[in-house]
């Protein structure tokens, strides 16, 4: 074996300086953003063309929102029901709609947040009632109801302007169903019952939440 260093060739590219070297990457990442936003826009695409045939195959029409809007967050900078449809689930009216509302954040600018919305359409006048999960930072207020059963008490808050009906639409089924986990936070006001959860409407989603809704009203106590 030849102990004579080989020859190394190396090849330099005239004119290609840190500026060439800098816009040929950002026009890679421009590419790569650019991909990545299209293939997005084609999965919405094809989700919301799912949720119209879902809603086609029930007879579900377009719809427009109505009062229960009232019960979403309304951000500080807006909000907008994106798309919606009414139809019949179980025997009973619902809605099932995407919402989005705005929030302007000193450092991030305009952030967005969406919401899947499912709403049942009940009969007659209810109270205004709100029962939503107790996050961290949670505290009772004195206006607050508080149902008594400290499984419920424990994880749930409970906001009304009427406690005494309060305390009848809370049936025990309904507050066991809560702390078994089979039904979602909720809001009711009027005939509106509404329930949402982050992100947008998802066709294999739809039966599901709108089965536990639908439980809830089943329980609600007159």
């Amino acid at each position: 074996m030849s102990n004579v260093p080989r020859a190394v060739t190396t090849y330099r590219v005239r004119g290609c300086g840190v500026e060439q070297v800098f816009l040929a990457a950002a026009g890679v990442v421009a590419v790569v953003g650019i991909t990545i936003l299209l293939m997005s826009s084609d999965r919405d695409q094809r989700r919301r063309a799912e949720l119209a045939a879902f809603a086609a195959e029930r007879g579900w029409r377009a719809g427009s929102a109505g009062r229960w809007r009232e019960r979403l967050p309304t951000g500080d900078a807006g909000n907008q029901v994106k798309l919606q449809y009414d139809g019949t689930w179980r025997g009973l009216p619902v809605s099932v709609a995407e919402y989005r509302f705005f929030q302007d954040d000193p450092e991030e600018g305009r952030i967005t947040h969406h919401l899947a919305v499912f709403v049942v359409h009940l009969a007659g006048a209810h109270p205004r009632i709100t029962v939503r999960a107790k996050g961290v930072l949670s505290r009772r207020r004195s206006g607050d109801h508080v149902v008594g059963d400290e499984r419920f008490d424990r994880h749930f808050l409970v906001r009304t302007d009427s406690p005494e009906l309060a305390a009848r639409v809370l049936t025990p089924a309904l507050v066991d169903a809560h702390v078994r986990g089979e039904v979602p936070p909720w809001s009711l006001a009027g005939g509106h019952l509404v329930a949402h959860w982050p992100g947008r409407v998802r066709v294999e989603a739809v039966p599901d939440r709108l089965d536990a809704l639908l439980t809830v009203a089943e329980l609600l106590g007159g």
